[in-house]
């Protein structure tokens, strides 16, 4: 069971170096949308937020309470302290610009030094598929993707975001564009369902149906906590 932590009643402080930072409509607008990111704490310093926002709209902030915490229980606490210190490197390689798409990457985007390999037009991430590239540079697949399906408001999901990125970037037509040809096929992976996975992972991906029911159980834990 994933388990979802509130500031101040379970303060920031309490997360030894990485947690998952998930957030509801205080920061998407929509009662139906999450938004993922991570709390990590290099070596040294304070606690800090990481989270793509939008295209090339990569952040490093401070702790914001819209955001609840999970804990990775169950993945080590040594790989959590290397990551950490890793996402640091990956601020300092890329700045604000990580760009975002719903076109799957195949192979590892990330060099040991935190930095993207290529971005070619209609590379990028979603929030969710960020996080889940973070902790694969580190071994750990939290999603068997191979399992994943697609759902009936997934393609209206993936239309929204092209549209979105007409709307906001009109001079990135080549980037939006590589990525439209996706808007059938490309998996969705949600922001509840990646933070499910890694708050039970423990050795294996998890496959469609178990990411699917840790999601809505964290959801379920989030909506009691009036974090929706």
């Amino acid at each position: 069971m994933p388990t979802v932590n509130v500031a101040p009643d379970n303060p920031f402080s309490d997360i030894p170096s990485l947690a998952i930072a998930i957030s509801g409509s205080a920061t998407t607008r929509s009662l139906k949308r999450r938004h993922l990111g991570i709390f990590f704490r290099p070596d040294g310093e304070d606690l800090q937020l990481i989270h793509l926002g939008w295209h090339d709209d990569f952040h490093r902030d401070s702790p914001d309470e819209k955001y609840c915490w999970v804990p990775c229980k169950h993945i080590d606490p040594v790989v959590l302290d290397t990551i950490a210190d890793w996402l640091s490197e990956v601020w300092k390689a890329n700045g604000s610009k990580i760009p975002y798409s719903i076109k799957p990457y195949d192979t590892n985007p990330f060099d040991d030094f935190g930095k993207l390999i290529s971005r070619e037009p209609g590379d990028g991430f979603t929030c969710a598929t960020f996080v889940m590239w973070v902790f694969y540079h580190s071994h750990i697949e939290l999603i068997d993707k191979g399992s994943w399906k697609d759902r009936r408001n997934d393609k209206i999901w993936r239309q929204w975001i092209i549209d979105m990125l007409n709307r906001t970037h009109p001079g990135e037509t080549e980037h939006i564009e590589a990525q439209s040809a996706y808007i059938d096929h490309a998996s969705r992976f949600r922001p509840e369902e990646v933070a499910g996975a890694a708050a039970t992972f423990n050795s294996t991906p998890l496959k469609f149906g178990a990411a699917v029911k840790a999601g809505k159980r964290l959801t379920l834990q989030m909506r009691k906590r009036r974090m929706l």
